[in-house]
């Protein structure tokens, strides 16, 4: 048997030291933080406000710096804008709502601009506010929807359906953990989120930069904190019709609230990818009888097929016929302003199948499909503004 050194530790000194040890790091590396600014590749933005004074001058209100696009992080992110928090007289403000694609349109925002003034044809001036997020859903449309209408704007427009299933994802993943409150924790999970995201990061930034550069631009330019009720909580659904449900509810409560307010709402149908839809189950039968019915040129059952896989499970980063009906239904029960959007991609592609040259993936639009957004939905917005 071995002996004991009697100059050796006893156990319970050995779990002092080691208690120490972790005292001492969990201090430095809550010094690291004061000295480190904070990256948060994630944030529940209805816990933040998008829109905030510009410092030194309230009169006008800018994109909150930590949430434009940055390398950094690429969820919840706006564009970066600034404006008047008054609106100008003479001006018609169109304020939009949605994910991602409408993150895009900020590219297109003269042009949208242009078209709204054309088609209202009064001389009147356009500003569009852009509240549209990467990976943003109804829970966050309905927070900045809530922002956007303190600053006036005539018309609110909808375009949302894609991120539900991604929006309830981020959430669950946000949700605190038991180590959230331990600073070494937090430093351990920022480098490796670092670490795992940059690639993707910087591909999203590359991606918008893209569109912006491809985007037409017209020969006519327009010139140039309220307490929010607080959400519900985020019991997250968990099934596809507590999913369409809480999507169904978030709409209605932000277009009941903006008519209220006397401002127009303007519900855009959601444009899908149905010749490559992306489904996330590995064991779905429907990718193969999906592509099997398209390269036989069978494109109505392609189409079909496509659909039922998209209205049967919540396995799937982009709109589908449930969240369709839902926008149609909700526009014809307030009176809201249909711009059916879905419908005029589907008949722009060359054979009617939306995806075959309109989408640069499952959901996001190439540089001629925002275009004819634009040609979609600004005619509907000088529709909604007539008495």
């Amino acid at each position: 048997m071995r002996a004991t050194s009697p100059n050796a530790p006893s156990l319970a000194a050995r779990l002092l030291m080691g208690l120490c040890a972790l005292l001492l790091l969990e201090l430095g590396a809550r010094g690291l933080e004061r000295l480190l600014p904070t990256v948060e590749t994630m944030r529940d933005v209805t816990e933040v406000r998008v829109f905030e004074p510009v410092p030194g001058d309230p009169a006008w209100v800018r994109t909150a710096p930590d949430l434009r696009l940055r390398l950094d992080r690429a969820t919840w992110v706006y564009p970066d804008q600034r404006f008047a928090r008054a609106k100008p007289p003479g001006t018609v403000r169109v304020a939009l709502l949605g994910g991602s694609n409408v993150f895009r349109l900020h590219a297109f925002q003269d042009r949208l601009q242009a078209a709204v003034a054309a088609a209202l044809g009064d001389g009147r001036a356009v500003e569009v506010l852009n509240g549209g997020g990467n990976a943003q859903g109804s829970r966050g449309v309905l927070h900045v929807g809530r922002e956007l209408l303190a600053f006036e704007p005539d018309v609110l427009v909808l375009y949302t359906g894609h991120n539900e299933q991604a929006e309830a994802t981020v959430l669950r993943m946000l949700t605190p953990g038991p180590l959230v409150h331990v600073a070494v924790a937090r430093l351990l999970t920022r480098a490796w989120t670092a670490a795992l995201s940059g690639r993707r990061q910087a591909a999203t930034a590359k991606a918008l930069a893209d569109v912006e550069a491809a985007a037409p631009r017209p020969g006519t330019v327009a010139p140039s904190r309220r307490a929010l009720p607080p959400l519900p909580p985020a019991d997250l659904p968990t099934t596809l019709p507590e999913q369409v449900q809480r999507y169904r509810d978030n709409l209605t409560t932000i277009v009941d609230e903006a008519q209220a307010a006397g401002v127009r709402v303007v519900i855009a149908t959601v444009a899908t990818n149905l010749r490559r839809p992306l489904l996330l189950d590995p064991d779905s039968p429907f990718p193969e009888r999906i592509e099997a019915a398209y390269r036989a040129g069978r494109l109505d059952e392609g189409m079909a097929l496509a659909e039922e896989a998209l209205a049967s499970t919540t396995q799937r980063l982009q709109s589908g016929p449930l969240e369709d009906a839902v926008l149609r239904g909700l526009a014809a029960s307030r009176g809201a302003t249909l711009a059916d959007v879905a419908e005029a991609v589907r008949a722009a592609e060359p054979h009617g199948v939306p995806g075959e040259t309109l989408f640069t993936d499952r959901c996001h639009l190439t540089p001629e499909g925002y275009a004819l957004w634009v040609d979609v939905v600004a005619p509907a917005v000088a529709s909604a503004l007539v008495p």
